[in-house]
């Protein structure tokens, strides 16, 4: 599960020494294979997401700072990337892939999940993030749309009202 994490969980006892209170992940949009994807093929079923968003809420329980989870929605910047694109500080810009069958109901059944991640954490305050509220250019979107209308939204209101 390394490469959903990276090394930001390992270095939040430093993040504490430099003063830091509390951290957070701003987005978990990778699975635990990532690296495994075909160029041609760069997608990830939404299961794979919250599966990575509970492996990374258990490896940050327990640390030396309150870890406040975050909940995404779905990822898809394939309108702002190309695979041959250079960029200045890496050979190639390996992307993220596109996250699908991310329907409101499974993205309420993540909050629900955190939810009770935060009741059971150490953690306070209890705060859970939320991303985003209008990513456009990258398929986060909890603002009204066509395709599903408001139904994250309420997915959103019904898992905060049995919370």
């Amino acid at each position: 599960m390394a490469d959903i994490v990276g090394g930001g969980i390992d270095n939040i006892s430093r993040m504490k020494d430099l003063g830091y209170d509390s951290v957070f992940g701003y987005n978990i949009a990778r699975s635990a294979k990532h690296n495994e994807i075909p160029w041609n093929h760069r997608v990830t079923d939404y299961q794979e997401i919250m599966d990575a968003h509970q492996v990374i809420w258990s490896r940050c329980k327990g640390k030396e700072l309150p870890y406040f989870p975050t909940v995404t929605m779905g990822y898809d910047n394939s309108a702002r990337w190309h695979p041959d694109l250079r960029y200045p500080l890496t050979e190639k810009y390996l992307g993220e892939t596109i996250v699908i069958n991310n329907t409101p109901e499974r993205y309420g059944q993540l909050i629900q999940l955190a939810l009770k991640h935060l009741q059971e954490s150490p953690s306070e305050p209890k705060l859970l993030l939320l991303n985003a509220w209008n990513e456009w250019p990258e398929g986060s979107i909890l603002l009204p749309e066509k395709r599903y209308g408001t139904g994250y939204l309420e997915q959103l209101r019904d898992a905060l009202k049995h919370a």
